[in-house]
């Protein structure tokens, strides 16, 4: 993709043996969030087998269910359709990361649709603006990169962000000074533009 450079990594899910307290299948490669520990069994079967139904969420840390590694919607999503189709063999796999742009997202679909899943639910967009830094160079690799850099470490920017953490929605005015302190409209039409044509390229897969 021409933006998120730094999703880098071959393969996501990395195949693991059969063990005597796991089958086989694939475990997640890239870790997601607060994660430090690999999980216990695979995150799906090697073989989804004629029984199995098989879905694949990505997106960011809304996806992800940042800052719950468990209890987030996919998990319950998983038992619902446990407890709806109980011949089947449901696998829900939540293979989104915070800070994920919705190029990052693209490349892992790719990899995600040659494991034959059912389903793929895209839940991309809340964490667009963390490509900017790949965007700006794109635009102007130069002074602007720079200038923006500088404006955000002024000393009265980072005050005037601690004055509003009391305040009502503070974390959402937090985020729109720091937009607007660091984007242009023209890289917020790059921004829109890029995740447009990502989501076109991911349902066109």
């Amino acid at each position: 993709g021409r933006y998120g450079s730094h999703f880098s990594s071959p393969s996501y899910f990395v195949p693991c043996e059969a063990t005597a307290s796991r089958p086989a299948g694939f475990m997640r490669a890239v870790s997601r969030g607060d994660r430090v520990k690999a999980d216990p069994k695979p995150l799906f079967l090697a073989e989804k087998g004629k029984q199995g139904l098989r879905i694949f969420v990505l997106g960011d840390s809304t996806a992800m269910g940042f800052p719950h590694e468990v209890g987030g919607f996919s998990d319950w999503l998983q038992l619902r359709l446990e407890r709806m189709l109980p011949a089947r063999r449901v696998e829900v796999i939540n293979a989104a990361t915070g800070g994920w742009t919705s190029t990052n997202a693209t490349k892992l679909l790719k990899e995600c649709l040659t494991h034959e899943p059912d389903a793929v639910i895209w839940m991309v967009g809340h964490a667009e603006l963390a490509g900017i830094g790949d965007i700006r160079r794109s635009i102007d690799p130069r002074w602007r990169v720079q200038a923006g850099n500088l404006i955000a470490g002024l000393s009265t920017v980072r005050f005037a962000n601690s004055l509003i953490q009391g305040s009502r929605n503070a974390k959402d005015v937090a985020r729109a000074v720091g937009g607007l302190v660091a984007c242009t409209k023209e890289e917020l039409k790059e921004v829109a533009s890029n995740f447009e044509a990502q989501t076109r390229e991911a349902v066109e897969s």
